[in-house]
């Protein structure tokens, strides 16, 4: 079995010695998987609010035709005493769209409730590629990770 151990980190000053210019090797690491994979991804994630992981997925959906995505989020969250409804729910649809017109019938995308149908907020950071790659972490679909 092999395993890899990706990490993040920003670039920053004062720089950090053992990475002056930063670190991305978990967008580099599930863009690569990403691209490979032919039958299902399985994501579960805080956030899906990145355009650049919006258009990876899309690609992965248009090259292979029989390439399945299930995605598993928090509910939107809407705050109804005053209206507001935080940036990224307001940008997460969009998102969506990016994704479900790629992939039409072939992407599900889902939330999780209770047997009252209370909402569960999902925080899982899982990614599940081909039963190949899988990426259990702290890194979430966003541009920080």
């Amino acid at each position: 079995m092999a395993v890899q151990v990706l990490r993040t980190y920003p670039s920053r000053r004062p720089r950090y010695p053992f990475a002056p210019d930063g670190e991305r090797s978990v967008a580099r690491g599930s863009s690569k998987a990403v691209e490979r994979a032919r039958t299902l991804i399985y994501i579960e994630d805080q956030y899906f609010w990145s355009v650049r992981i919006a258009k990876i997925l899309s690609r992965a959906l248009r090259r292979h035709p029989e390439l399945r995505l299930l995605v598993v989020l928090p509910r939107t969250r809407i705050r109804m005493a005053n209206f507001r409804v935080r940036r990224a729910d307001w940008l997460r649809p969009a998102r969506w769209a990016i994704v479900q017109h790629a992939g039409g019938e072939r992407v599900g995308i889902f939330d999780v409730e209770n047997e009252i149908g209370s909402p569960i907020y999902v925080h899982a950071k899982v990614c599940v590629i081909d039963d190949v790659w899988s990426a259990v972490g702290s890194d979430n679909l966003n541009r920080r990770s």
